[in-house]
């Protein structure tokens, strides 16, 4: 397989008429003045392209990670049989980010070698100091 678009955001919609992708709010980077972190829902969603040797029906799992802990895992079917791209779409609800790090999104066959990754920073910002309120 090769991977063509990995990408990671809030929202991820997929047309059923068209099978166009929408993606909302995509992560890039995530900085928090403080942790930990909620997302309601994260989505992590690829394209790949099926080598000839593939089955049409492959076995896959989502890890995500955080500087290498294991904060999730999901367990899925990639589906080509309606052609030679498929678009995966693996969906998070309620994920937590407990501290700063790295956070990574790993797709790769059960037992097997990664397919695509997605890495984004996760970062503490300072606060803004806000200035006394004179008093009169």
């Amino acid at each position: 397989m090769t991977p063509l678009v990995p990408l990671v955001a809030e929202i991820v919609s997929a047309d059923k008429v068209t099978n166009d992708i929408s993606a909302i709010n995509i992560v890039d980077t995530i900085q928090s003045q403080g942790f930990p972190v909620i997302f309601r829902r994260l989505t992590f969603l690829t394209t790949l392209r099926r080598d000839m040797s593939d089955a049409s029906l492959v076995d896959v799992q989502l890890t995500v990670t955080l500087d290498g802990q294991e904060l999730a895992k999901a367990v899925h079917v990639l589906n080509f049989e309606q052609g030679d791209i498929a678009k995966d779409i693996a969906r998070i609800e309620g994920f937590v980010i407990p501290k700063a790090g790295l956070l990574k999104f790993v797709l790769s066959t059960i037992g097997g070698a990664p397919i695509t990754q997605y890495s984004t920073p996760v970062s503490l910002v300072a606060q803004p100091t806000v200035a006394p309120t004179p008093t009169i």
